[in-house]
């Protein structure tokens, strides 16, 4: 996915990191990088796009929704 981000060039973009125990190597991107707290067990469907509208959250989905 963040491949065909880049590759689409969209914009206004920001990584989530859900950190895992059998890996915690950060991928190399152009995007801002957020890492969720490592000491929370987190449950989502991976990869995950939310579009937020003025900081609220109005559709998520597994594909970049524009």
């Amino acid at each position: 996915m963040k491949a065909d981000l880049e590759a689409r060039n969209v914009k206004r973009i920001a990584i989530v990191m859900i950190p895992s125990r059998a890996n915690e190597n950060r991928p190399q991107t152009l995007f801002p990088l957020f890492v969720l707290d490592s000491q929370n067990d987190w449950f989502v469907t991976t990869p995950r796009v939310v579009k937020l509208v003025e900081g609220v959250c109005v559709v998520t989905s597994d594909q970049v929704v524009e």
